[in-house]
């Protein structure tokens, strides 16, 4: 088990959270994220600070499969997205409609919800660029990455920092540092794209990456950094550190 870093554990400022995409698995991240923000709060603890990157907009099939409805669709999915949860919360969650893989100095945490392996890769590679310039937050990133196909996928939580003597947890690039661009292409068809995932596994990934961050922030604790799970057996298996 792994103990998260003091400056998570007792932090002399708001966490920075950037969460990127906010469609599938994203859109219903994002609502228990700023759940777990509002229970920090509740248990005397500042909120986080929470961005949203995001530039895709709203078409006619996320409205079955993502948090968005009929009136949405042609809006940008960050900002109806945000700024409904801001009215319904009274939140402070930013957003731009834009892709963004540059990490900013000062982000604590990335949670990313991206379709495609150049993304991540470019996310990866980013955050090694910054490592030694976020000088006020020990110098360290956490990065938890959500990918699923129909009816499976995987929560990598992976560490980033400038001490080379110190353990870090690897990123899914580390883990699969010949992985390769899926070519399949989505269907624009409304029954293709319904059947294309299984109903509820955006949620449950979303689902498991917040119950993942939850542990870091509420119990100060990593007992685990990689889930795999398949819906189609109901199978869960993660890695114990």
């Amino acid at each position: 088990m792994y103990c998260v870093d003091n400056y998570i554990a007792n932090p002399t400022h708001r966490i920075k959270v950037m969460v990127i995409g906010v469609g599938g698995t994203g859109s219903f991240l994002l609502t228990e994220l700023v759940s777990l923000s509002q229970t920090l709060v509740a248990l005397g603890r500042k909120p986080l600070k929470i961005t949203v990157y995001d530039d895709d907009k709203v078409e006619a099939h996320n409205v079955f499969k993502q948090k968005f409805f009929e009136s949405d669709i042609g809006e940008y999915k960050a900002e109806v997205l945000v700024n409904r949860i801001n009215r319904a919360y009274g939140s402070d969650v930013e957003f731009f409609v834009e892709k963004l893989y540059s990490i900013d100095d000062n982000t604590n945490i990335i949670i990313s919800s991206v379709d495609n392996v150049n993304s991540r890769k470019a996310i990866d590679k980013s955050i090694k660029q910054n490592i030694g310039k976020n000088r006020n937050y020990d110098k360290l990133y956490y990065w938890i990455d959500c990918g699923n196909s129909k009816d499976f996928g995987q929560i990598i939580l992976s560490s980033y920092i400038e001490d080379k003597r110190k353990d870090r947890l690897p990123s899914l690039i580390d883990l699969n540092p010949y992985i390769k661009e899926d070519v399949t292409a989505p269907s624009c068809s409304m029954r293709a794209a319904l059947l294309q995932q299984s109903f509820m596994i955006n949620k449950f990934t979303g689902v498991l990456a917040i119950q993942m961050l939850a542990s870091m922030l509420l119990e100060f604790n990593i007992s685990y950094s990689q889930v795999y799970f398949n819906l189609n057996k109901m199978n869960i298996k993660t890695n114990k550190i």
